[in-house]
């Protein structure tokens, strides 16, 4: 449980960059499940470990929106290209 919850804190600045990224791609309200869906494939695809985390995280995500949406952050997201960044994905132990 503790390496699950170590785990989630090092995600946490990854997932905020995609839920940013994909609001921005997809400004559009009433698509939550469609975005949710593509922020785990994202993550899915670029670290394995995150297929196994997926159902902790997905509520993380959720969370995140609602904390960002709560405090005007995500509307605040300009609907524009965006330049390339470089993440970096965490390296965890599970």
């Amino acid at each position: 449980m503790f390496s699950t919850l170590l785990a989630v804190i090092n995600f946490l600045p990854v997932l905020m960059q995609l839920v940013v990224a994909v609001e921005a791609m997809f400004p559009a309200g009433g698509q939550g499940a469609t975005k949710l869906k593509l922020v785990g494939d994202l993550l899915q695809a670029a670290h394995t470990d995150a297929a196994v985390l997926m159902p902790v995280l997905a509520p993380v995500v959720s969370g995140i929106v609602t904390a960002m949406n709560s405090t005007g952050l995500l509307k605040a997201v300009v609907p524009v290209a965006l330049p390339v960044v470089p993440l970096t994905i965490p390296t965890t132990g599970v």
